[in-house]
């Protein structure tokens, strides 16, 4: 894929492990983010709409939407791509603290 496809030149990709019971401040993206489920449930709020994810799942998040990251009793691994990547190099950034 490539600019004709995306309308960007570049791409970022990481893998995120959430622990259990977690749940993020509810927050906005720059870019196109998306998230596919490696494993563990996940629950995906995105413009206040729940929707439970399980391994194998994707869900999409547009610039300016809403979102927000749970997990229940157990922990999940997330993979995530953003279109243009220097998103996803800011978020890393604060990835080097496991989240709480």
């Amino acid at each position: 894929l490539g600019k004709k496809q995306l309308g960007v030149n570049t791409l970022a990709m990481g893998e995120r492990s959430y622990p259990a019971n977690y749940s993020s401040p509810e927050h906005t993206h720059e870019s196109l983010e998306v998230l596919y489920v490696l494993s563990g449930q996940y629950t995906h709020l995105l413009n206040g709409q729940p929707r439970q994810l399980g391994p194998g799942m994707v869900a999409f998040v547009k610039p300016g939407d809403k979102v927000q990251h749970r997990t229940g009793s157990s922990p999940a691994r997330v993979l995530m791509i953003w279109a243009p990547g220097d998103e996803g190099e800011k978020l890393a950034e604060g990835y080097s603290q496991p989240p709480r």
